[in-house]
């Protein structure tokens, strides 16, 4: 399946509701390769946060951007990104 996406002024795209469907979830990784953009989905959340652990982020930093999150504080595009950074060791 190809589709086009603008990219608005912010910098944020609309994926379709097709492709959307297919990652049953709502949550990815986002990263270049090859002068490519790539989605990965998440799938166990666990996995990202044991990942974060791993990289020297406290259960409790982790709590807190979740939180922040929840709490509307922070966008959840920021705590994606925040993560899928941690995951990806930077």
């Amino acid at each position: 399946m190809l589709c086009k996406c603008k990219i608005t002024s912010k910098g944020q795209i609309t994926i379709p509701a097709k492709f959307r469907k297919k990652l049953s979830t709502n949550l990815v990784e986002v990263y270049m390769e090859d002068n490519k953009i790539v989605l990965k989905p998440i799938r166990k959340l666990a996995g990202v946060l044991s990942k974060c652990a791993l990289k020297g982020m406290s259960m409790e930093e982790i709590a807190r951007i979740f939180d922040e999150a929840l709490s509307g504080k922070v966008k959840v595009e920021v705590l994606q990104a925040v993560l899928a950074e941690v995951v990806r060791g930077g």
